[in-house]
């Protein structure tokens, strides 16, 4: 069996999101520590079970890992400093961070070949919509504001139901026709 070999970008990409998950996972315990406040503890669990699949990912085709947070909004220093303010500023900065996530996600697999690689991306855009939706309960919980943004990513039923919702990269996979496994395995090939 020959062993697949991405392209420089795909590679890019990957790492790219590799510490993208990082940046999350050290935001999320720091905004704990401050604020206490039990879903970044939560959320910061699933995100490093995503940096753990994403080195697991570039391990299987030869690429090292090292530590490094990534440098959207300026970098993790200011990120760190908008969720320090206030619970409001961290829950908002989530938000942001995930909805974030959710675009990078899709693009990078949008330029990838490698089944592999677009299922691990599938997976941790489908804990994004989860988490958006985590954090923006809580922030509408404490009377804060998302503003209308958050509806390009989750309707207001959404945000109330228990349902998982992790199909919903599927969604976004086929409306840009990126040709993925679905939900239960099943082939979600827009052509």
């Amino acid at each position: 069996m020959t062993q697949q070999v991405l392209s420089s970008r795909e590679i890019a990409d990957l790492v790219h999101i590799y510490r993208e998950e990082q940046m999350a996972c050290r935001l999320y315990r720091a905004y704990y520590r401050h604020h206490r406040l039990p879903v970044f503890k939560r959320i910061a669990g699933s995100e490093a079970r995503h940096v753990d699949r994403v080195a697991g990912l570039l391990g299987q085709f030869g690429v090292a890992t090292e530590c490094g947070c990534g440098r959207r909004w300026g970098g993790f220093r200011r990120a760190l400093d908008m969720g320090l303010c206030s619970v409001d500023g961290a829950l908002r900065t989530a938000v942001s961070l995930e909805m974030a996530d959710i675009d990078g996600i899709a693009e990078a697999a949008a330029r990838s070949s490698s089944v592999r690689v677009r299922s691990v991306l599938a997976h941790l855009g489908g804990g994004s919509f989860n988490h958006v939706r985590a954090f923006a309960r809580q922030l509408l919980s404490r009377g804060g504001d998302i503003g209308p943004r958050l509806d390009a990513y989750i309707s207001r039923d959404e945000l109330e139901s228990p349902h998982n919702l992790a199909y919903k990269i599927f969604h976004v996979f086929q409306a840009k026709g990126i040709p993925s496994a679905g939900p239960l395995g099943l082939a979600v090939d827009s052509r």
